[in-house]
């Protein structure tokens, strides 16, 4: 007689006797036995002690409703039959856990041994891939499987498992998705340790350098964006397209380095879409900043003489104003 309904699932990762059984999952338990895929297993073939009453905490092994002394219950005065507790019933419970990615490793004689990928079930998985090139010599288990017979159960699959196809592409996928996301998290960690060591000397920076921006800025704003006929005059613009030239390059060094500590360390996205497609490799975005930085200050450099350079160097230097007042203000947050 069935229990319950049937587990079906193509996630998690089931082990039986030193064999990868592979998904699509079925999984049906009778009173006395499971049926894996079509294939019966007897219940009394595995240690199911963990599953009975007494280790839950109960007192014998009886039934869970009151009893009387003839040893079954009573209801209205009149005796019943007292149900019989099946560890099955709890096991089943614990199988729809494969649903969520579980790893179990069934040994005849033993305790199912229960793990999970994002815990000490990690390490196995590695263990197990790592037997498909060689054998492993050093079958080490992980300290958080504590129990003799879980030990050995772990001890006994490594030793005698042969990796089959599925079970590499199934498992590879899964370890190379977690290591991803290992890497991604100890990126993070480390640029925000970064954030933290230059915030506060790069906001101080960034500050007096606003402050010098805006009063340069300021202070030649009427003779940038005029016509200017005067030979003193036009050499003193000169000068001061050439300080706006250093602001900007200053600047975008800033800005460069807080867009690289930011989105490394996942605090910001990056909304540039030719920024965001080289975000993702520090190097390439460092040297296509430095590449057109420089040409766009040397072109404007170049053409300093002019008016609209003069024009334009003006305007670059106050909308790089802006962007690192924006920055400051956002790093003074955490500073």
């Amino acid at each position: 007689m069935a229990m319950g309904r049937p587990i079906e699932t193509e996630q998690g990762f089931l082990f039986v006797d030193g064999a990868f059984v592979a998904p699509p999952y079925k999984i049906e338990f009778e009173e006395d036995s499971i049926r894996i895929n079509g294939e019966d297993y007897a219940a009394d073939a595995f240690d199911l002690s963990r599953y009975s009453p007494r280790s839950r905490g109960m007192r014998g092994e009886g039934p869970r409703s009151m009893g009387y002394r003839g040893g079954g219950s009573f209801h209205r005065g009149e005796p019943q039959e007292t149900v019989e507790y099946n560890p099955l019933w709890r096991l089943s419970r614990e199988f729809s856990w494969l649903s969520h990615g579980a790893i179990f490793v069934l040994k005849q004689e033993n305790p199912p041994l229960i793990l999970w990928p994002t815990q000490h079930g990690f390490d196995l998985l590695e263990t197990l891939i790592a037997t498909a090139e060689q054998p492993v010599n050093e079958n080490h288990v992980h300290d958080a499987v504590t129990s003799d017979e879980d030990r050995e159960t772990w001890r006994d699959l490594v030793a005698n498992f042969q990796a089959t196809p599925a079970f590499l592409s199934k498992a590879t996928k899964l370890v190379d998705e977690m290591n991803a996301v290992e890497i991604d998290a100890e990126r993070q960690h480390a640029a925000q340790r970064l954030g933290e060591k230059v915030s506060y000397p790069l906001t101080m920076f960034a500050l007096v350098l606003v402050v010098i921006a805006v009063g340069h800025l300021l202070t030649h704003a009427q003779a940038t964006n005029l016509q200017i006929d005067d030979p003193s005059t036009r050499e003193t613009i000169k000068k001061s397209t050439v300080v706006s030239l250093i602001i900007v390059g200053l600047m975008s060094a800033i800005d460069l380095v807080w867009t690289l500590v930011a989105h490394q360390s996942g605090t910001m996205r990056e909304m540039n879409p030719l920024g965001s497609r080289l975000i993702a490799d520090p190097v390439q975005l460092i040297a296509f900043k430095i590449v057109i930085t420089s040409m766009s200050i040397g072109l404007l450099f170049w053409l300093r003489d002019l008016p609209f350079a003069r024009r334009a160097t003006w305007w670059c230097c106050l909308v790089l104003t802006l962007l690192t007042v924006r920055w400051v203000t956002f790093q003074s947050l955490f500073v």
